[in-house]
C-alpha cells in the first residue's frame, strides 16, 4: 500500500487554505440512529485512454477500504477529531485502464464512540480529477452520480470487543453481491445516496 499513496494524514481543517473540494458527503440514508453499519458505494467511469496522474482523495465515517476494477487500494482514515478529518491520497495509475473502470468503496459506520474514535455519522467523501491522454480532464467525484446499497454481508449485531474498541467482524462471502466492484456488474435495484453536503458540512 506504501507505494500507492502520495501523500497521507493532511488534515481537513487545511481544506479552506489548501484544497477546496468539490466531492459531496454521501451516504446510503438520511440520519437515523444505527449501530455497525456496512456499505457499497460504486462509480463506474469510462477512460478514452491512459492516465498519466491520477490522484484520489478519500475519507470516511468511520472507516473505509477503497478498490479498483476490483484490486484493493487502501484503507483508512487514521483516527482524527471531527473538526480535522484526515483524508488520505492514492496513486491510481496501477489500477485504471483504457475503457470501463470501477471506483468501489466499501465503508463502515462504527455508530457509537470509544477511546479510538468519537462519534460522527456515516459518510464517505471521494474526488478524482483524471486526465486521460487526449481527453478533458474527468472529476469523479462522490455526489449523486453514485449507487449504493447497504450490506447484509457483514453481521450488524456482532459484539464490541470491549468498550474501548471497535466491534468484532462477522462476515459471510455468500451474501456479497458477486463482482460488484468490477465493470458489466448490474447496480440498477441499487439506490443513489443520501446527499450530506460539501465539507466543512
Amino acid at each position: 500500500i506504501a507505494g500507492t499513496i502520495l501523500a497521507a494524514l493532511l488534515p481537513a481543517a487545511a481544506v479552506s487554505a489548501g484544497r477546496t473540494w468539490t466531492a459531496e458527503y454521501i451516504w446510503d440514508r438520511a440520519p437515523a440512529s444505527e449501530l455497525c453499519a456496512y456499505t457499497y458505494f460504486r462509480k463506474e467511469i469510462t477512460l478514452l485512454g491512459p492516465a498519466p496522474s491520477p490522484a484520489a482523495h478519500i475519507t470516511a465515517d468511520s472507516a473505509y477500504q477503497l478498490f479498483v476494477n476490483g484490486v484493493f487500494v487502501g484503507r483508512g482514515p487514521v483516527r482524527s477529531d471531527l473538526s480535522v478529518q484526515f483524508y488520505d491520497t492514492y496513486d491510481l495509475r496501477p489500477f485504471l485502464r483504457p475503457g470501463e473502470n470501477v471506483i468501489a468503496v466499501a465503508v463502515h459506520f462504527f455508530g457509537v464512540g470509544n477511546e479510538r474514535y468519537l462519534l460522527g455519522r456515516g459518510a464517505l467523501l471521494f474526488e478524482s480529477e483524471i486526465s486521460a491522454e487526449g481527453t478533458a480532464p474527468l472529476l469523479v467525484k462522490s455526489d449523486a452520480s453514485w449507487k449504493t446499497l447497504r450490506s447484509t454481508a457483514w453481521a450488524a449485531s456482532s459484539p464490541r470487543e470491549n468498550d474501548s474498541n471497535g466491534w468484532l467482524e462477522i462476515f459471510d462471502g455468500r451474501k456479497e453481491p458477486v463482482n460488484w466492484m468490477l465493470a458489466g456488474f448490474n447496480a440498477s435495484s441499487w439506490g443513489v445516496p443520501f446527499i450530506i453536503g460539501v465539507p466543512p458540512q
